[in-house]
């Protein structure tokens, strides 16, 4: 399966992509952002089976700030990706995305990279990106705790 990682900006020419054909299987979409941040707007395709809304900090760890502590990746929401992709395991391509499309969506799409093509490679060696540490853990050990 095809998985990529996106920056909020390039997510929204989605259409456009689609439209020109380069993307001509069905698809979902994990949207994140920062939890004080609204989505910028992503006009749904025909190709486009679902979308999943995710709100979280681009933090490895605690900061002893519970401003921002409170908003970090939670096991809860490592289980609603593996949930959702599971539930869509028959598209082709899983579109991921989040502010910048350097870490947060990196980190899922690496860790959903291991888990369904079993390899990361390409999300840690390509120099495009530098995955959230924390996403990755996180995903990796939900999905191991499922075996």
């Amino acid at each position: 399966m095809k998985i990529i990682a996106l920056s909020a900006l390039f997510a929204t020419k989605v259409p456009e992509w689609v439209q020109k054909k380069h993307i001509k299987v069905p698809y979902i979409m994990i949207r994140i952002t920062s939890p004080d941040s609204d989505f910028l707007e992503v006009q749904n395709t025909e190709l486009q089976k679902d979308v999943l809304f995710l709100k979280f900090y681009d933090l490895d760890k605690p900061l002893g700030n519970d401003k921002y502590d409170r908003f970090l990746f939670t096991g809860k929401q490592a289980n609603q990706i593996i949930d959702f992709v599971q539930e869509y395991k028959d598209v082709g391509l899983i579109i991921i995305h989040c502010d910048a499309g350097v870490s947060r969506s990196a980190g899922v799409a690496a860790a959903l990279s291991k888990i369904i093509n079993g390899s990361d490679f390409e999300f840690f060696n390509s120099g495009l990106y530098r995955p959230n540490m924390r996403v990755y853990r996180f995903i990796l050990n939900c999905w191991q705790h499922r075996q």
